[in-house]
């Protein structure tokens, strides 16, 4: 009799270890399939060369980028620097761009920036999402040439005082 009860008792086990298995009974630790979402990185930034242009001395930039999740995303741009012939042999120290945003996955966004002098300046635009990931670099090369012009008073202006501080140019302007 003992030997039908312990039979009877291990038969039992053996059922419910292979229905809570089978039910998917399982640690609260385990993840399963389910739970595991994968973060993929935005694309690469695109600009929007129609809404791009000089609006008087300043540059506006339009871009967007996609998050193929359609998380939100962050922007970081270099404006560049002035392209020159000379390699700079020191260490870059400049300190680390901010990031802007966020902004909805697709959304365009119009940034402005004016540079101090005439060039060629290679802008990089760089997107991340709420996850960390980092998009690839975005370049774009902008030639800023604009000068302000002087208008015609102010020329006259600028040779009427040098003529009070040198006599001589009263004379060659003959006033």
């Amino acid at each position: 009799m003992r030997k039908k009860i312990l039979t009877i008792l291990v038969g039992l086990i053996v059922i419910a270890t292979y229905s809570s298995v089978a039910m998917g009974d399982s640690d609260e630790d385990t993840p399963n399939d389910e739970d595991i979402t994968v973060n993929h990185a935005p694309n690469a930034p695109e600009l929007i060369p129609e809404k791009s242009s000089f609006e008087d001395e300043v540059y506006k930039c339009t871009f967007k980028c996609v998050d193929p999740d359609g998380d939100a995303v962050y922007y970081k741009i270099d404006w560049g620097k002035k392209e020159s012939n000379t390699v700079d042999l020191i260490e870059d120290d400049t300190p680390e761009l901010p990031w802007f945003g966020p902004y909805e996955s697709g959304e365009e966004v119009c940034m402005r920036h004016k540079w101090k002098e005439r060039g060629k300046y290679t802008v990089t635009i760089t997107a991340k999402d709420t996850g960390g990931l980092m998009s690839p670099d975005t370049e774009l090369i902008v030639s800023y040439s604009h000068v302000k012009a002087l208008n015609g008073f102010r020329i006259i202006n600028l040779f009427e005082r040098l003529a009070n501080l040198f006599p001589i140019l009263k004379q060659i302007l003959g006033r």
